[in-house]
């Protein structure tokens, strides 16, 4: 079994020796079926999660997945039920995100489309694997217009899937690309967005992609206003806006560099809004800028 999957522009291969539903694509990520290319490349195996070494951790998330040294690779170990839980997934990949073992617990998630990759393993390893190669993935919503993409980035209940449903209302050309993740690479001497399979709660997940005209950062507020930002304040909310491996030095640094540079060339601005109208208006002006 062969499982193709592309995320901005990155190619996922996962293959097994056999079918495992697992490993079917669900409705959202069938948009983002992939027909060649090897980015990242997964052997799935059925079987018990590598159980790393004591004092191997990186990184704890606090909620379901850690990350461990382990054989000098990273294992990432991912428990649904919590810490306290078993393992049901393990990702043995090198330091380089591109190669790598997908372990799959036996169980009745082996039976549940998607299971393999869902969350949040395979939006780690998408996040993971473009910081180091110079790009981010992004807590913001992105509205597609003629080729232009406006991000709209902010904190959970900032109003990312409000200003989504606001674009669909007011300007049916538009194309939202996501409401909560989006992928952010440099392209052709500029800056391009690409949707991703890890919607907000509007469901947007569009594998389409644009060049990125301004970034809008949310705040609710009793009017429509834009207020320039200077890009060192904007690299900082870009870099925690983002999901970067914090416990690697190497892809820190590339972080930092990648989200000072993109500050730098692409104008970020503080956006407050009112819910209607007006403020697709007032967001949509940084196309004409």
């Amino acid at each position: 079994m062969l499982k193709r999957q592309r995320v901005g522009g990155l190619a996922l291969i996962v293959s097994s020796s056999r079918r495992m539903p697992a490993l079917e694509p669900t409705a959202v990520e069938r948009a983002f079926a992939a027909d060649r290319g090897g980015d990242i490349v997964l052997e799935a195996r059925e079987g018990p999660v590598p159980v790393p070494p004591a004092g191997s951790i990186l990184f704890e998330s606090g909620g379901t997945w850690r990350v461990h040294a382990f054989r000098r690779r990273l294992l990432y170990v991912i428990r649904e039920e919590g810490r306290a839980g078993p393992a049901t997934r393990g990702l043995e990949i090198d330091g380089g995100w591109s190669r790598g073992v997908l372990h799959l617990a036996p169980g009745p998630r082996l039976g549940v489309v998607g299971h393999a990759l869902s969350y949040p393993l395979g939006e780690l390893l998408f996040s993971h694997r473009h910081t180091a190669s110079g790009g981010l993935v992004l807590h913001a919503s992105a509205v597609l217009v003629g080729g232009d993409v406006v991000l709209f980035s902010g904190v959970s209940g900032a109003g990312k899937t409000t200003i989504s449903r606001l674009w669909r209302r007011h300007c049916p050309a538009a194309t939202i690309l996501s409401d909560d993740r989006v992928v952010v690479r440099p392209c052709d001497g500029g800056y391009r967005a690409w949707g991703t399979p890890w919607h907000g709660t509007g469901r947007h997940a569009s594998p389409r992609s644009g060049r990125i005209r301004a970034v809008l950062f949310l705040r609710r507020g009793t009017d429509d206003r834009l207020a320039s930002i200077p890009p060192p304040a904007a690299a900082a909310q870009l870099l925690a806006r983002s999901f970067p491996p914090i416990w690697s030095r190497r892809a820190m640094a590339t972080a930092l560099g990648t989200v000072t540079r993109f500050a730098t060339a692409v104008p970020c601005y503080a956006f407050s809004f009112r819910i209607g109208k007006g403020a697709v208006a007032a967001a949509s002006s940084v196309m004409r800028r």
